[in-house]
This record gives C-alpha cells, structure tokens and sequence, in this order.
C-alpha cells in the first residue's frame, strides 16, 4: 500500500506542475505536439514517474491473490487513460465545456470498472485491498476539479486509509 501513497504522491505533484502550466508559470506545451517529445514537457515529466510505480504495483501483484492482481491491471489502465488525456491536454489550446465529458470518458470508464470489480468482489478476502485502491482511484478524477484538486485528492487518500489502516491492522500479528 505504501505503492498506492507514492504513485498519488506522484499525481499530486504533476497537478501542481500543470496547475503552473495553466497558469502562465512554466512548462513547454508545445513540445507536446511531437509524440517523441511528449515525455519531455516539464508537467508531464512527473507522471512518467507515476507510470512506473503503476507498473511496479501490477509487478508485485502478480505473486498476490488473483483480485488484487486484477484490480492491479485495472489500476495501470486508468494510468495510461490518464497519460492520454494529458497527451491531449498538453496539445489542446481549450476544451469547451460541453466536450470535457466526450474527452474525459475513456479515464471515467476506467476508473468505474474499478468500483464495480470491488463491488462484485465483496466476498473476497481481500476486500479491504479492492476497497484501498477502489477509495482512492478517484483521484485520478482531479483533472475535473477546479479550483483546488489537491484538496481533492487529499479526500480519496483519506477515504482509501481508512482501509489501508485496517490491512495493516489485519497484517500486523502476521
């Protein structure tokens, strides 16, 4: 879980990069319009970071029970929609407001099939895992929140510690 707590610091710290960018305060969004270069613009540096610390999560999940493996692949799913919804934003000079939810449905969809496998998995035994990664998921959703998505984000790292303290509490006389 402490997998989970870096990759959102990770998030946090690329919106505090692309709050700058669209404030006038830096970044060069027009390196973003070559796909070599994409990697390469100062607000999107820091979510590469966030991709790779998905990648070790779903690595590791790989020696755990089959749902949180599962959930894992979910979890690296609504990383690359996010990456790709910054891929667009990076390059769109504006989005109208009535074409935010066409552009932001890819990453919606994502995160929701991660709220539905946790619901269909009440059973599990490591239901408290789902519900971790199932609490904080949403902020991902912080590309939609204005004016202040870090305070956002810091509400579903709240909700998603509820669980991890009871993991660690369950794990703790292991």
């Amino acid at each position: 879980m402490a997998d989970l707590a870096d990759l959102v610091s990770r998030l946090e710290a690329v919106t505090v990069r692309l709050e700058k960018c669209a404030a006038g305060g830096g970044g060069k969004a027009s390196a973003a319009d070559d796909d070599d270069d994409f990697d390469t613009v100062e607000a999107i540096t820091e979510f590469k970071a966030v991709m790779d610390k998905a990648d070790e999560v779903l690595k590791a999940s790989e020696n755990l029970p089959s749902d949180v493996h599962e959930i894992s692949k979910l979890l690296k799913v609504v990383c690359e929609k996010n990456k790709e919804f910054l891929r667009v934003s990076v390059r769109a000079k504006a989005c109208l407001p009535a074409d935010a939810p066409i552009v932001m449905k890819p990453m919606n969809d994502a995160i929701t099939q991660i709220g539905e496998y946790r619901d269909k998995n009440r059973a599990s035994k490591q239901f408290n895992h789902l519900s971790a990664v199932s609490e904080a998921i949403p902020a991902f959703g912080w590309v939609c929140v204005a004016p202040r998505p870090l305070d956002y984000m810091a509400e579903m790292i709240g909700a998603s510690d509820f669980y991890i303290n009871r993991i660690l509490k369950d794990f703790k006389e292991m």
